[in-house]
């Protein structure tokens, strides 16, 4: 353009189509450039990514991650099993308590049973709806004082 404004239109025109291949080749030039730095930028960090110390770091790390995923698998394991047990004993003891309530019933109803020729049929009746309605409500004390006032009489 200085050229032109120059008044050498005839060298302008000779130097354009040198001066765009020149300016095609550094722009080529500067991709091949950078992508050789990119490809050695790559290279290095591949490189230390799988050198001796870094793959020892990554094993140690993934040693910990597993010792401590075990760890916290063998205690919620344990907090599981915790929680079965206590239930499996929970239910055990409402059934035993169940059993030893309708043997608790079964021998103070056999007791009024042998005390009925005893007793008025008015006391014998409240004493056998007081023993049942005891039951139903699964309360051994009642029982024991129903028990109680038989020998009372």
């Amino acid at each position: 353009f200085v050229l032109y404004q120059l008044g050498l239109g005839l060298v302008a025109a000779l130097i354009f189509p040198l001066a765009s291949r020149i300016l095609l080749l550094a722009m080529g030039l500067l991709a091949v450039l950078a992508a050789a730095g990119l490809l050695k930028l790559l290279a290095g960090e591949l490189k230390r990514y799988f050198s001796a110390d870094a793959v020892a770091l990554r094993q140690l790390l993934r040693l910990r991650i597993k010792s401590c995923d075990l760890k916290q698998r063998t205690a919620m394991e344990w907090r599981q099993l915790q929680y079965r047990n206590r239930f499996k004993r929970q239910r055990i003891m409402v059934a035993n308590n169940r059993k030893h309530l309708r043997e608790l019933f079964h021998a103070v109803n056999q007791e009024l049973l042998t005390m009925k020729s005893q007793l008025p049929n008015a006391r014998y009746q409240a004493l056998h709806k007081a023993l049942r309605r005891s039951h139903k409500q699964g309360d051994a004390q009642a029982i024991l004082s129903v028990r109680g006032e038989l020998s009372c009489r």
